[in-house]
């Protein structure tokens, strides 16, 4: 919503819809740059009044930083947590170079098992979405993608990553809108990777509801 407003220049209404996906989920942090440089690309410029509406949107969680540090007397309280939800994660920033590493070490010296599927998965998908950011960069013009969406992917992208660990990499990916822009265009050049790619998408779709159902962590 926040992307359309700012495309037909609703610039408070893009606010309003920047400021609601900041309250309810961290990444909706990177709408607000990606934004303000949609806003730039299409006026040459950034007004007052327009930069006052978006930094607004920061307000719900300014608010939540200042309850955290009221409370735990730490208003970054929620990432220096992360150690407690297990999954290996860090409350120190780890790079994406070395997360990945991670992940591919554990593939490598994990046995095959269900769980290794699931790392395996996490892994594919995460590399598959840096490897689509880039390709969105390279081809951008040609598949008509505005930057500002790259702009908000990389980050949607890349945050979950910086706590050193690819669990629940699936899940995160799906906010990531203009990832699956891409791949649409992308296989409807191709009908024989479209063709297998549903099959495969079917079959993941298939084994990860069964174990969802009989109550194992999937992502």
């Amino acid at each position: 919503g926040a992307f359309l407003a700012a495309q037909k220049k609703l610039w408070p209404l893009a606010a309003l819809a920047t400021g609601l996906a900041i309250s309810t989920r961290l990444v909706g942090v990177f709408i607000l740059p990606a934004l303000l440089l949609e806003i730039f690309l299409q006026t040459k410029k950034i007004s007052a009044r327009v930069l006052f509406y978006f930094l607004l949107s920061l307000t719900g969680l300014g608010l939540f930083m200042a309850f955290l540090q009221s409370e735990f007397h730490d208003p970054l309280y929620f990432f220096h947590v992360q150690s407690e939800f297990g999954s290996g994660r860090q409350e120190t920033l780890i790079f994406l170079p070395q997360t990945v590493w991670r992940g591919l070490k554990i593939i490598l010296t994990v046995p095959m098992s269900r769980i290794w599927l699931t790392y395996f998965q996490e892994f594919v998908l995460t590399c598959l979405a840096v490897c689509t950011i880039a390709y969105g960069f390279w081809k951008r013009i040609e598949l008509k993608l505005p930057l500002s969406w790259l702009v908000f992917t990389l980050g949607a992208v890349l945050l979950p990553t910086l706590t050193g660990t690819l669990s629940s990499m699936p899940r995160y990916l799906l906010v990531a809108f203009p990832l699956f822009f891409i791949w649409a265009q992308i296989l409807n050049r191709y009908k024989m990777a479209r063709v297998l790619l549903l099959c495969l998408s079917l079959s993941l779709l298939v084994y990860n509801s069964v174990l969802f159902i009989q109550g194992y962590w999937i992502a």
